[in-house]
């Protein structure tokens, strides 16, 4: 339970993560009233029995997001995204471009010309950014 007190008490945890663990902790207590717990959080009761039963069943880790199924995020090493912020964050101006602020696709055209992004990084259509 000192785990969940952690997460509840740590600024940085994600509201979702918080949320299960605070349902957690007060079930702990034997007074609960899980109709009353359900509208103090804003949650359904369902949601907080489903919470307990996974609980029960998988142990305190059922308070973390589990891992989702599909396609892994396009930009996943850390300094490919770490780069392509720095580029959004200087002026267009400061790479050749006659523009005040970047638009999705100039800024993805810029990274892909620079090698920081892949070469499917989302351009949908349109004329490239005007260039000096």
């Amino acid at each position: 339970m000192a785990y969940l007190k952690t997460l509840v008490e740590d600024g940085r945890t994600e509201q979702r993560v918080a949320r299960r663990a605070r349902v957690l902790l007060a079930m702990t207590d034997p007074d609960t009233v899980v109709s009353e717990l359900a509208d103090k959080l804003e949650l359904e009761r369902t949601t907080i029995w489903h919470l307990c039963r996974r609980y029960e069943a998988y142990g305190v880790d059922v308070v973390l997001d589990a891992p989702r199924s599909g396609r892994p995020r396009e930009l996943s090493p850390p300094l490919q995204r770490v780069e392509v912020e720095q580029l959004a964050c200087c002026e267009p101006a400061g790479v050749g471009l006659q523009m005040t602020h970047w638009s999705t696709r100039s800024l993805a055209l810029v990274a892909r010309q620079r090698g920081i992004a892949p070469h499917h990084f989302p351009l949908h259509g349109g004329p490239p950014p005007a260039r000096r």
